[in-house]
């Protein structure tokens, strides 16, 4: 690499990172570690912890995801 600027330099050392077999462990082992710090699954989380909170709150039954996603927003009369 020569310098910040040299993105096709940093591309190059990551594959050359990435198919060394040496450092193949290391990097699989990173990803399933951070595979849960992802966007996608923090919402999630925080949807399921909001949806527990206003159960306990408002004694709400609990409705699955996947059912719940499926009903239409209520109106504001």
């Amino acid at each position: 690499m020569n310098g910040p600027e040299d993105i096709g330099g940093a591309a190059e050392a990551i594959c050359k990172l990435v198919d060394n077999p040496d450092c193949g462990g290391a990097f699989r082992k990173r990803k399933k570690r951070t595979m849960s710090l992802a966007v996608s699954n923090l919402a999630a989380d925080l949807d399921e912890a909001l949806t527990a909170e206003l159960i306990k709150e408002r004694g709400l039954i609990n409705i699955p995801s996947e059912a719940r996603s499926t009903l239409s927003s209520p109106e504001n009369v």
